[in-house]
């Protein structure tokens, strides 16, 4: 017996030999060297596997590249071993095939030590990263579904790229879309950048932060609905989102107006899209600025702004459509100055806000342009400065009512409550009310070709109501 399990011992370790000559041979070394106290090893196993392995933090390159930067377009996969503490900035920039990243437990830093550069941009251009996990015992950072935040889940510091998903919600415990605190506005990770995916993103009221350049290069982003929860919106947060079409905005430029000390550019609609591009606003008599807004934006709604800055919307000549909400007290100078693509302006406002003759509304159709007010008011506003210049001035009409080829009609409205809807409806339809911010307020399954909504319960203000694929503006007062 003892002479059979010796032999089988035999046979069984040289089984082993063969298992383990054979998976060397095919995990091939492509590339290897060392870092501080780590260690990096490139191999070539179904796919390229960047592994960093070791204890301590990764050496910073910058702004000479990483040493495996030459091999950055074959990286599929790469692994951070359970004893690595710092991931250097830029360390996987341009690993445009990157697919999925493992970080371990002991990671405390992403690129945050790095003084020479403001932006954490680890993943940036990894176009094709799909998911980011994080060891599960790691106490700094943590993801879900591919995302990644630190532990507590009130920062969100990258959704990657890759991921194919239309539409993302982030998660309510959020207070902080890829910024450090407001004390570091210069220190960002742009989480979405690059997202080309994505088509909308509900943005919840836990939300007070967006970093510079959060959003930048979301080239199919349409509809974007900032909450008035946010105190903070970056430099360029919507750079290069050429495909926007509906923007709300708690308010107009990076910090709401009494947030600053002085008119500046930093209260303009374009610092958040970027300057350097081909629309000019002036932000006083003689100081301007060039910006990036998208020629597709033709819907801006503003909700929480009481008093719109100088030349907050100067020269958007694309804009078709602005909303104003019921704490509107005055229209700076110029503030919708040379607007001149404008077909609605909707002022939830009782009374006219004050505004400047011939500079607040210049260059506007003021035949073309209709201006809506509440009901009861259109006497109020055809004397008033500035607003007595628009020769059309409704009272409570909806955008469906002022189309005629529009299928869908709502009426009363605005509505003290009780709302009828008309038009070309199917018995499967379903009827969605959404507030300012997108969230959604009211749903109800259509149980008639016209069927009546009761929305007396919802507080006074703007509200968006939804059909199958058509909407309509709703005004409850």
């Amino acid at each position: 017996m003892y002479k059979m399990t010796k032999k089988l011992r035999v046979v069984l370790l040289a089984l082993m030999n063969v298992i383990a000559i054979n998976g060397a041979q095919s995990q091939t070394i492509i590339a290897s060297g060392t870092c501080f106290g780590l260690t990096w090893i490139l191999t070539d196993d179904n796919d390229t596997t960047l592994t960093i392995s070791g204890s301590g933090v990764m050496c910073d390159y910058y702004p000479n590249p990483m040493p495996w930067t030459a091999y950055a377009n074959s990286i599929a996969t790469i692994v951070i071993g359970d004893s690595v503490t710092d991931i250097s900035n830029l360390a996987f920039w341009n690993c445009k095939n990157l697919i999925s990243v493992t970080i371990g437990e002991s990671v405390n830093q992403i690129g945050e030590s790095k003084k020479v550069h403001d932006v954490i941009d680890v993943f940036s251009h990894c176009e094709n990263l799909v998911s980011i996990n994080v060891n599960s015992n790691n106490t700094f950072y943590t993801s879900e579904n591919g995302i990644f935040f630190n532990k507590s889940k009130t920062l969100l510091i990258r959704y990657p790229a890759g991921k194919t998903d239309a539409h993302y919600t982030i998660p309510e415990s959020v207070t902080r879309i890829g910024m450090k605190s407001y004390d570091e506005t210069g220190i960002y990770t742009a989480p979405f950048s690059q997202c080309g995916n994505l088509i909308s993103v509900t943005i919840p009221n836990s939300v007070q932060m967006i970093g510079n350049e959060a959003f930048r290069s979301c080239f199919n982003l349409t509809t974007v609905s900032i909450p008035n929860s946010v105190i903070y919106i970056g430099n360029g947060a919507f750079e290069m989102c050429f495909g926007l079409t509906s923007l709300t905005l708690p308010y107009i430029g990076v910090v709401p107006q009494a947030n600053t000390s002085a008119y500046s550019g930093s209260l303009l609609l374009g610092i958040i899209f970027g300057s350097g591009g081909g629309v000019t606003q002036y932000y006083n008599a003689t100081q301007y600025g060039m910006y990036y807004i998208p020629e597709s934006l033709s819907q801006l709604t503003i909700t929480n702004e009481t008093k719109l800055p100088y030349g907050a919307l100067y020269g958007c000549l694309m804009l078709k459509e602005v909303t104003l909400s019921n704490v509107v007290t005055l229209m700076g100078e110029k503030s919708l100055h040379g607007c001149i693509g404008l077909e609605h302006i909707y002022v939830q406002c009782d009374n006219p806000p004050a505004a400047y003759e011939n500079t607040t509304f210049f260059g506007i159709d003021k035949y073309k342009c209709v201006l809506h007010v509440p009901v009861g008011s259109k006497n109020k506003y055809a004397v008033a400065n500035g607003w007595k210049e628009f020769f059309n001035i409704q009272e409570g009409v909806g955008i469906a009512e002022t189309d005629n080829h529009s299928p869908l009609r709502v009426y009363p409205n605005p509505t003290n409550g009780q709302l009828r809807v008309s038009g070309d409806i199917l018995d499967s339809s379903d009827i969605r009310i959404y507030d300012v911010v997108g969230q959604v307020v009211y749903t109800s399954a259509v149980s008639a070709k016209s069927p009546e909504i009761n929305i007396s319960h919802l507080a006074n203000g703007l509200y968006f109501l939804k059909i199958d694929n058509k909407t309509v503006k709703v005004i409850k007062q």
